[in-house]
């Protein structure tokens, strides 16, 4: 019983409402249905040009990131630069000094040789001593 007074409660409030204007006809659901298409495309875009935004944004950060990075690795490059300049300049002084030395000593050897062979040479000359 209850029932049955609440459909017909309903029926009679659905023809009171068509009959009042409170329902909305077919092409006003349309028109609404595409008001709301409209939003919903224009709400899309919104969000896809804040997508980009975001995503350039983010790679700004990483660069800035990386920059900070490749700046520290740059300072640590540079470092280890000079010091691989400075050993090279002592390994540079070292070669020139040992290569003078063994001219010296190149020098020195032709000399010896040169004394030797003038020894032999002064040897062979002279008459052998009687013993």
């Amino acid at each position: 019983m209850y029932i049955d007074k609440t459909r017909k409660g309903q029926e009679s409030r659905v023809t009171r409402e068509k009959s009042g204007g409170r329902s909305a006809s077919s092409a006003s659901l349309a028109v609404d249905l595409e008001l709301a298409r409209t939003e919903i495309r224009g709400l899309r875009e919104e969000r896809d040009k804040l997508k980009d935004v975001l995503r350039r944004n983010l790679g700004q950060q990483l660069e800035q990131v990386d920059s900070g990075d490749l700046k520290t690795r740059l300072d640590e490059l540079l470092i280890a630069n000079r010091q691989l300049e400075e050993r090279l300049s002592t390994a540079l002084k070292h070669l020139k000094e040992t290569q003078e030395k063994l001219e010296e000593t190149e020098l020195d050897l032709a000399g010896a040789r040169a004394g030797i062979t003038q020894m032999m040479r002064d040897r062979a000359v002279l008459p052998a001593s009687p013993s």
